[in-house]
């Protein structure tokens, strides 16, 4: 699930890890939220985060395969974009995303 950071509560548990603009690691993935790293996120202007629900299960890794569009933009990155995509602009922001995905991930996995 994903919320705003102004939604988070302290004892969340992340399910992705929680990077910069510029891809440095804030906070990795199942660490438990605290107000400290809210004030952080704020800090970083980091807007949203994947947090997991009570006896939900952690997800597959990011870098693992995300169904993509016909155009190579992974779907996930366009969920968390709203309807921004459509903005040619924001369209390639995305491409470029995804290509920095694709060299994020191990070469075991594709």
């Amino acid at each position: 699930m994903i919320l705003a950071v102004d939604e988070l509560e302290p004892g969340m548990i992340l399910d992705e890890a929680v990077r910069t603009h510029q891809d440095q690691l804030l906070l990795e993935a199942g660490r438990r939220i605290t107000e400290r790293s809210i004030r952080l996120f704020k800090t970083w202007g980091i807007r949203r985060v994947a947090v997991r629900l009570p006896g939900e299960k952690a997800k597959v890794a990011v870098s693992q395969a995300m169904p993509e569009d016909e155009e190579g933009i992974p779907w996930r990155l366009k969920e968390r974009c709203g309807r921004g995509w459509d903005d040619p602009v924001m369209r390639e922001l995305l491409r470029a995303a995804a290509r920095q995905l694709r060299l994020r991930r191990p070469a075991s996995e594709g």
